[in-house]
C-alpha cells in the first residue's frame, strides 16, 4: 500500500469483522469510524501499545479471556478484543513499519481466540506481524502466535501445546447413591 492512511479501509484489513463475541464490547468494525468504544475499552488497549522506532509493539501478558473490563486490570487478564484493538491502532500508524506481538501467556479462553487469530492473520496482511515470547506463549496464546508472519523465543521461553477442551458429566454416582440401577 502506498498511502499508510488506506491501512484501515484496505480490503485484506477489513474483510473480517472483530471476533463476534467480543464486537460488543470493543465496537472495532474496521468500517465503524464513529466507533463507540468506552474509555475503559481504549485504555485497556493503549496500555498493551509501545513503540519502537518504526516498529509497534503489542505486549500480551497474562491469562487470554473473551470478556472486556476493569477486571482484567485486576486479574491479569487480556481481552481478544483489547489486542484486536491494539493491532488495529498500530496498523493504523502511518510511522509503524510491522508489528511484533510479544506473548507471555498460559494461554486462555478457547471462545475468541479463532476469531483473534483470523484477525491477526488479517492485520498480517497490511504489515508484517511477528511474534516473540521470552516466557511462555502456551495453548491459545500460541495460537494466536502462530498466526503471525514468524514466531521467535528465547532459548528458555515455552512455545506450543494448543489443546482441546472437554467437559463430561457423569450422574453414575448420584443414581448409584439414589438407589438408581442402570
Amino acid at each position: 500500500l502506498a498511502d499508510p492512511a488506506s491501512y484501515a479501509t484496505h480490503p485484506e484489513f477489513t474483510s473480517r469483522a472483530v471476533p463476534a463475541q467480543t464486537a460488543r464490547s470493543a465496537q472495532l468494525s474496521a468500517d465503524d469510524d464513529d466507533d463507540e468504544s468506552s474509555p475503559l475499552a481504549e485504555y485497556l488497549a493503549d496500555r498493551l501499545i509501545e513503540k519502537a522506532g518504526n516498529v509497534g509493539i503489542v505486549k500480551i501478558s497474562g491469562s487470554l479471556v473473551s470478556d472486556e473490563g476493569f477486571q482484567n486490570l485486576w486479574f491479569d487478564e487480556v481481552a481478544y478484543s483489547s489486542i484486536s484493538r491494539a493491532l488495529k491502532v498500530l496498523a493504523e500508524d502511518s510511522a509503524v513499519q510491522s508489528i511484533l506481538t510479544v506473548w507471555d501467556t498460559p494461554g486462555g479462553d478457547a471462545s475468541g481466540i479463532n476469531d483473534l487469530g483470523m484477525f491477526i492473520k488479517d492485520v498480517n496482511k497490511v504489515k508484517p506481524v511477528h511474534a516473540w515470547t521470552g516466557t511462555m506463549a502456551l495453548s491459545a496464546g500460541y495460537w494466536g502466535a502462530a498466526c503471525c508472519k514468524s514466531v521467535r523465543s528465547s532459548d528458555m521461553g515455552e512455545t506450543g501445546s494448543i489443546g482441546a477442551v472437554a467437559k463430561f458429566r457423569s450422574y453414575a454416582r448420584l443414581l448409584q447413591e439414589e438407589g438408581i440401577d442402570t
